[in-house]
């Protein structure tokens, strides 16, 4: 069971930083007409990057699916699991709306070099706004609270 647990600890753990560095790297991207604190009506990412980085992104959150399903068969595996299945659920759909969004925009932009984060709305809660809310509260905390749960499983059990 520890194993188990050790192994579920590392994927989490895993996606969760992959996410951040893909974060990181769109971010150093951004054009440098628009702050991050300003509206994102002029900033604008390299179409090349976004490709790269959102199939980095549609990795991991393939590794969150594969977490949540490997869990799934596994109920016993934590006690404190719809809490953990819950958290990381949120953290699979705030990734599955950017890998939607970019589905849709990959076939209606497929020609463009720079992609506008205006039409990218997905993208832009993830890059930046007030203090990155929506990255923190669709993603860094349940991140936190499944890993807390995770950990205190690890300890205890």
């Amino acid at each position: 069971m520890r194993e188990l647990r050790a192994k579920c600890q590392q994927s989490l753990v895993r996606a969760y930083v992959g996410v951040k560095k893909a974060r990181r790297e769109l971010r150093a991207g951004l054009s440098r007409n628009a702050a991050f604190s300003a509206p994102v009506i002029d900033a604008y990412v390299p179409r090349e990057d976004y490709i790269e980085q959102m199939g980095v992104i549609n990795d991991l959150q393939l590794e969150l699916e594969v977490l949540i399903l490997e869990g799934n068969a596994l109920p016993d595996l934590f006690k404190a699991w719809s809490e953990i299945r819950k958290e990381i659920s949120k953290m699979r759909d705030f990734l599955s709306s950017m890998i939607t969004e970019y589905e849709e925009v990959s076939r209606k932009e497929g020609h463009i070099d720079h992609l506008y984060l205006k039409n990218l709305p997905k993208l832009a809660d993830m890059l930046h706004g007030p203090k990155d809310e929506k990255y923190r509260e669709r993603f860094t905390e349940p991140f936190h609270k499944a890993l807390h749960n995770i950990q205190i499983e690890r300890i205890d059990g």
